[in-house]
């Protein structure tokens, strides 16, 4: 019988995440080219991890919800999950994390931060 252990099991997912934050820098810099330039590629992967840990504590797991989570800690500033108002939405129990985020990004596309 074939049996994996913890931590090889560790090691997978330390190698998918560290690609998973490859490809969410690399979408960042395509989408959010302004927004991105004044960081190198180390701290655009520190601020992707970040971004990563912040959205699953509101239960954002995929990645569309995931980069969207991301866009937005570059188009309304890294702690936006922060504000009162934002964190009550995000933890808000009868939305799905990606429904919430999709209409999070589109309120912000009409009503950009100042």
């Amino acid at each position: 019988m074939f049996t994996i252990r913890k931590d090889q099991l560790d090691a997978l997912e330390d190698s998918w995440r560290a690609d998973f934050y490859r490809r969410m820098a690399g979408r960042l810099r395509e989408f959010l080219p302004e927004q991105t330039a004044p960081l190198d590629d180390a701290a655009l992967l520190a601020r992707v991890a970040d971004g990563d840990r912040r959205a699953r504590r509101y239960g954002i797991e995929t990645e569309r919800g995931i980069v969207q989570f991301l866009g937005l800690t570059f188009m309304a500033g890294p702690r936006f999950d922060e504000i009162p108002q934002v964190q009550a939405y995000l933890r808000f129990p009868d939305l799905h994390p990606d429904r919430k985020m999709d209409i999070l990004v589109d309120y912000l596309v009409k009503h950009p931060p100042q």
